[in-house]
């Protein structure tokens, strides 16, 4: 993938760790992973987004490190024979992707980073959706997302720079809905039972995965948090 810019502290190279480093180097990667963990637990427990007593009961309490976000395009238009590249969004896309963004908003579900499909459908469904986020992510356009499959997908998120805390991919199906099913090893029986049923356009799939490296993530070591789709949300997108 490109180099993005505007990532979290004004950083725009990609730094990866090193596998092996002075002992100094082990000990401010060991200071930097407590201090990431410790102000994940304290986000949990005082965010809006954390599970509901319900949803933690009977299981260990969840201690997410990394946030993915996944959102499919809005409903794409079909009215012109153009190629699949090229189509756009349906007035009834049009009208889902800016209330998505604002779900997303609302409840505090900000990416640092936003890796969408170069496909006009998709790319015009984050245009509308990051309106609702000042300043809007950063974003990188990239052709691998789109017609990707769950496990080219999960590689792209696997080389996900280390800064990025929340990433989010905007893409397809039926890449997106295999990859969360793939991932998802536990979660919010009502957003599993959601997602059994159907992966809709401008849906969005919110997981967390209890790791400090997006390398480590693996099927079924996230949380679904979260499924939402704008009939769930009920929108009047008809």
């Amino acid at each position: 993938m490109k180099e993005p810019v505007g990532l979290p502290g004004g950083e725009s190279r990609w730094l990866r760790p090193q596998a092996f480093g002075s002992r100094g180097q082990q000990d401010a990667r060991a200071r930097r992973v407590r201090c990431l963990a410790a102000k994940a637990l304290a986000n949990v427990r005082r965010s809006p987004t954390s599970p509901s007593p319900r949803a933690r009961r009977g299981r260990m309490f969840w201690r997410p490190m990394r946030r993915l976000i996944l959102f499919r395009h809005a409903k794409s238009d079909w009215s012109s024979a153009v190629d699949d590249h090229d189509r756009g969004l349906a007035p009834r896309g049009r009208r889902a992707a800016g209330p998505m963004g604002a779900w997303l908003a609302g409840r505090g579900f900000r990416p640092d980073l936003v890796v969408c499909s170069t496909a006009l459908r998709a790319a015009r469904t984050w245009n509308l959706a990051k309106a609702a986020f000042t300043p809007a992510p950063a974003t990188e356009l990239t052709d691998e997302i789109y017609e990707a499959g769950d496990r080219a997908l999960l590689e792209v998120v696997r080389r996900t720079p280390q800064e990025v805390q929340t990433l989010m991919l905007v893409g397809h199906n039926p890449g997106l809905a295999d990859l969360t099913e793939r991932l998802a090893g536990s979660g919010d029986p009502e957003a599993r039972r959601a997602l059994s049923v159907k992966f809709p356009t401008a849906a969005i799939a919110v997981l967390d995965v209890p790791f400090d490296s997006w390398d480590a993530v693996a099927p079924g070591s996230a949380r679904l948090d979260r499924f939402v789709t704008p009939k769930i949300l009920g929108l009047d997108v008809d």
